[in-house]
């Protein structure tokens, strides 16, 4: 509306100039020229910045939770989901602004409007669909566990049965299987992945549930001092959606088209 308004205007200037020339042709000649330029210049950087300027998609995202989402060692947000985000707001002709909190916070976050979708490892679940529209699954983790190497823990049929402690990140998927799979057990609430994996090392838990590729990345971290349960998990597959608020069924149509266009890909570097 405003850029229309704009060139209304600009277009009444024009007529009023051409009036002008008519009435006095010779006065005003290098005068009018002048300025003509002048306008048409100024009018051309108006409509530029117009055309030119991005909406933001704000993505809310919990930087605990490596290799997919993580802030690296100068401090900025790194991972596999970072680039996925940043890969969406391109196709989108979006500016991408990343929003950081705990995984607990994400939904409150969607809700109230402060994040336009969420992207970090976010499960699709029953109970998350009451509150947010969720797209097409981009990925499907598998659970694994970490144990220390000085387990008294040989295989995962010991852990089921045992009454075990295990650790486990705030908000996430992983408290939920527990309720599953596990007869006897205490839950360690982490903030962050490797606050479980550390948890493990020093005593506080018995193992930590993670998502294979988070616990490969821990096993890695801290290869002197724990592994991975080699006993496979019972057949699970938790799959993780992009959420996005009920009022918005187009943007998620969007992104149902991109995540169909771009595989997400976690292998590699």
């Amino acid at each position: 509306m405003k850029f229309a308004e704009g060139f209304i205007s600009f277009k009444k200037n024009i007529d009023t100039l051409i009036q002008l020339t008519q009435i006095y042709p010779k006065q005003l000649k290098g005068f009018l020229m002048r300025k003509f330029i002048v306008l048409v210049l100024i009018f051309g950087l108006f409509a530029c910045q117009k055309v030119n300027k991005k909406q933001t998609l704000v993505v809310a995202v919990d930087l605990n939770n490596p290799p997919f989402e993580y802030e690296n060692r100068e401090g900025f947000p790194s991972g596999k989901t970072i680039d996925y985000a940043e890969k969406l707001a391109d196709y989108l002709h979006y500016e991408l602004k990343l929003v950081s909190c705990d995984r607990d916070q994400l939904t409150q976050k969607l809700k109230s409007g402060k994040a336009d979708i969420v992207l970090s490892s976010y499960a699709i679940s029953d109970d998350r669909k009451n509150d947010v529209l969720f797209s097409n699954p981009y990925y499907e983790a598998t659970p694994a566990i970490l144990i220390s190497k000085e387990s008294n823990f040989a295989s995962f049929s010991e852990v089921v049965e045992g009454e075990i402690s295990m650790a486990v990140r705030s908000g996430s998927w992983e408290a939920k299987l527990m309720h599953e799979y596990f007869n006897r057990y205490n839950l360690i609430i982490c903030d962050g992945l490797y606050e479980c994996a550390e948890a493990v090392i020093k005593g506080k838990a018995d193992a930590m549930l993670s998502n294979r590729k988070s616990i490969e990345e821990c096993a890695y971290r801290y290869e002197n001092y724990t592994e991975i349960m080699k006993d496979t998990f019972p057949e699970v597959v938790v799959k993780w959606g992009v959420a996005v608020k009920y009022d918005q069924p187009e943007l998620l149509e969007k992104i149902n088209t991109f995540i169909k266009k771009n595989p997400f890909e976690i292998e590699g570097p």
